[in-house]
């Protein structure tokens, strides 16, 4: 794939995204849970990807 491609490929990924956003209000309850599990995912790799460890409680003891 040329470059060009590449962008295009992106270009269009991301308009079905902010068009699924768009229309996120009016959503079923199916397309809300599948958007949530989706951020959820996103969010954990980001974390994961950059050393955060997202369940660390406050009050534990570093052994």
């Amino acid at each position: 794939m040329s470059q060009g491609q590449i962008l295009h490929s992106l270009y269009f990924v991301g308009f079905k995204v902010w068009v699924k956003l768009q229309s996120l209000p009016e959503a079923n309850p199916l397309e809300l849970g599948a958007f949530f599990v989706l951020l959820l995912f996103v969010g954990k790799f980001y974390l994961i990807s950059n050393d955060i460890e997202p369940f660390k409680t406050w009050g534990e003891p570093e052994l």
